[in-house]
């Protein structure tokens, strides 16, 4: 139910976060879509696009495309179901192949034929990308496994991966890397490397690569930490909220899901703290001047607390069945 509220949390709060000032974000439009829609249930555990631009999505009672109007659940026409309801994790790939990891097996998906994978038929899948070699990289409750080439590769101890180990996300980095968040903390295969470096000792439930080594990491008792192996010393907290999940947004933002504090929509530069940085945001677009400041600081405290507020209507719409898609009305007019 966590992944679903966050979710949730997140779209809906996108569709009604205020502006800041002139110069901030368009206001977003939204669309609820409930389980009389046709998603087979209001749980949404992942969701993605598969090349020929349809919409997947990943719930606790089955899988479902959404081509634009509607919701399509897999099996509705006869497709070979898959051999467990409860979706967790859905990849679509530049090959066409849609991934599906399964809280009990991982199956491949081309055009209407599933093949499962006998490895995994015990696995909990947890989490599924693709990096920029086009390698597919599956997380699990037991692991970490990549395929490229027709072939698997398990990752353990010689290939610097605890073990064991639950892998909580992958991400794949723009420059190559592949970066790990696990029970064990963080781990990063460099660009080229054949071995993973563990960078964070600390359970992590997500992790964002930025430059180099460097890296956001959520840790929900402590708020979102950027870290720097190597300058330590310059590891700090820039934001102090319960945070899960973190994404890379446009324009250097970045977007965190918490467990109870809705979305925060982040922004950094020159190494300045994330929240500092919005209030500064905030007085230039208001203008100079004391009184300025003060309205700029009511502004973003007003943003804050219409945040903090969402994570209770979030789990109540939850509870009836409901999810959002969220969309840029500006984009959407082109």
């Amino acid at each position: 139910m966590l992944r679903a509220a966050l979710l949730l949390s997140v779209l809906l709060t996108t569709a009604v976060s205020p502006v800041l000032g002139a110069s901030g974000p368009a206001v977003w439009s939204s669309r609820v879509f409930r389980t009389v829609d046709g998603l087979p249930s209001s749980v949404v555990n992942a969701i993605t696009q598969d090349a020929d631009g349809l919409l997947w999505v990943a719930t606790d009672a089955g899988l479902a495309r959404f081509d634009g109007a509607q919701f399509t659940p897999w099996g509705r026409y006869g497709e070979p179901m898959l051999p467990a309801v409860d979706v967790e994790a859905v990849l679509g790939a530049s090959d066409g192949t849609l991934w599906v990891g399964l809280a009990r097996g991982l199956c491949r998906i081309v055009r209407t034929a599933v093949t499962c994978e006998d490895a995994f038929a015990r696995a909990y899948i947890t989490a599924l990308i693709e990096d920029r070699d086009h390698a597919v990289w599956v997380g699990t409750t037991r692991g970490l496994a990549r395929h490229a080439a027709g072939q698997w590769q398990e990752y353990g101890p010689d290939q610097g991966v605890p073990a064991p180990v639950s892998v909580s996300a992958v991400v794949a980095g723009e420059d190559g890397s592949v970066w790990v968040a696990s029970t064990a903390g963080v781990l990063r295969r460099p660009p080229g490397a054949q071995r993973f470096t563990t960078v964070s000792t600390e359970a992590a439930p997500s992790v964002l690569p930025l430059e180099g080594a460097r890296f956001l990491v959520a840790e929900p008792s402590i708020g979102v930490k950027l870290v720097d192996p190597e300058v330590p010393s310059a590891s700090r907290v820039v934001s102090h909220v319960h945070a899960v999940k973190l994404a890379k947004g446009p324009e250097g933002t970045t977007w965190v899901g918490t467990i109870d504090q809705g979305l925060q929509v982040t922004s950094r530069s020159q190494g300045a703290g994330v929240d500092q940085l919005e209030r500064r945001q905030a007085r230039e677009g208001e203008g100079a001047g004391a009184g300025e400041d003060r309205r700029a600081d009511a502004d973003q405290r007003r943003v804050v607390d219409q945040l903090d507020r969402a994570g209770p209507a979030q789990r109540g719409q939850e509870q009836a069945g409901e999810v959002a898609v969220a969309g840029d009305p500006e984009a959407a007019a082109h």
